[in-house]
């Protein structure tokens, strides 16, 4: 069952009990969403709202208010359509279109955006005032043929952006705090160059040559549950497997800069660091990018919502809890079989010297958006 977002709101301390029932009162007069009318009288920002909707929903929220998206990408969903199923386009990769809708759990209206932009949608949620908001910048810069980019609120003023923008996003584990999750490439370098320093692959190369036999790979398996991270590593270690483990998020990146296990097992609700984020950088980094990573998570989802979950962050398979241990040891052999060999240290380097060469080669051209590439 649903838990009620006041009692989530009130929970998190993003408002008070008083300010609950202020905000129940005059949603009863303006018909609006209980998350919009907290915005609205100033009781908690965008991003906490929108996390707090996100740990009720399950689904990732984007934060508009602090995104920069391409008009061009908006397009992908006529202003009418967008208008009528209160879902907005906000970022487009290669083979993906993310959609902000209000109801990000109405299958219908999603199935109609599938249909309308005859593209792969993998669905996140957006409250409602501030989507209506940007729908509206949408209109307004569509009508005028601008062909330009959408600025949240709270972007600063004279700051830069990819030409893919910014799209602020957050999970429904992540605690109360500033959020730090964007789809900018940006944060791809910062990844590379905490994991792929000397210490990780002389470390990883000697434990190979001494202590890790070839038939005994390791396996990081990271958890907040104490009790089922220590039932993982008993379960595997029987299994053959050596086993590193980890509390949190930040103790898994801490532990990926001294050695490199040949897999991980990693919730996707944890504390610090959101497990999504860790798989997405990890999949970025050339060092790191060959680890099979599997997502353990207790929300569940269709089989759809796994591959997009897949394709979104990387992940090489995706389970939920409670786990059938056979299962996961099924899917880990097959994620070991058929992960691919990893990049010496020497390998990296060389190509590190290369991008860097280019990246010199092209600011002296003045092509400063090849030499950021």
């Amino acid at each position: 069952m649903r838990k009620q977002l006041g009692k989530i709101l009130v929970e998190e301390g993003l408002i008070s009990a008083s300010q609950l029932d202020t905000a129940l009162m005059q949603q009863s007069n303006s018909g609006m969403r209980l998350a919009s009318q907290c915005l609205e009288l100033g009781f908690a920002e965008e991003a906490d709202l929108a996390r707090a909707l996100s740990r009720q929903q399950g689904f990732p929220f984007v934060v508009l208010s602090q995104s920069v998206i391409p008009l061009e990408v908006m397009k992908a969903i006529p202003i009418h359509e967008a208008i009528r199923l209160r879902a907005l386009s906000v970022f487009r990769d290669k083979k993906n279109l993310v959609v902000a809708f209000a109801d990000p759990n109405d299958n219908h209206q999603i199935d109609e955006v599938k249909f309308i932009s005859g593209e792969r949608i993998i669905e996140h949620g957006a409250l409602l005032g501030p989507l209506q908001k940007t729908t509206d910048k949408f209109y307004k810069l569509n009508k005028d043929n601008q062909n330009t980019f959408i600025v949240g609120d709270q972007v600063a003023a004279g700051a830069s952006w990819p030409d893919g923008g910014i799209c602020e996003i957050v999970h429904f584990s992540e605690p109360h705090r500033p959020p730090t999750t964007h789809m900018d490439p940006s944060l791809v370098p910062t990844m590379e160059v905490l994991l792929s320093n000397q210490d990780v692959d002389k470390s990883a190369d000697e434990s190979q040559k001494t202590s890790h036999p070839p038939k005994q790979p390791t396996i990081l398996v990271v958890d907040d549950d104490e009790s089922l991270r220590h039932m993982l590593c008993k379960f595997l270690n029987k299994s053959g497997y050596r086993v590193s483990e980890a509390a949190d998020g930040r103790i898994a990146l801490g532990k990926l800069q001294t050695s490199l296990p040949d897999a991980i097992l990693l919730d996707a609700m944890l504390p610090g660091v959101h497990g999504f984020n860790i798989c997405r950088l990890i999949k970025s980094a050339q060092s790191t990018r060959h680890i099979p990573v599997i997502m353990i998570t207790a929300i569940y989802r269709s089989e759809e919502y796994k591959e997009k979950v897949r394709l979104l962050y990387g992940a090489n398979a995706y389970i939920e809890k409670p786990l059938k241990l056979n299962h996961l040891k099924l899917i880990l052999e097959n994620c070991l079989a058929t992960s691919s060999h990893p990049h010496s240290h020497k390998e990296i380097s060389s190509m590190a010297a290369k991008m860097l060469q280019s990246a010199n080669q092209a600011i002296e051209q003045n092509d400063l958006s090849k030499a950021t590439q």
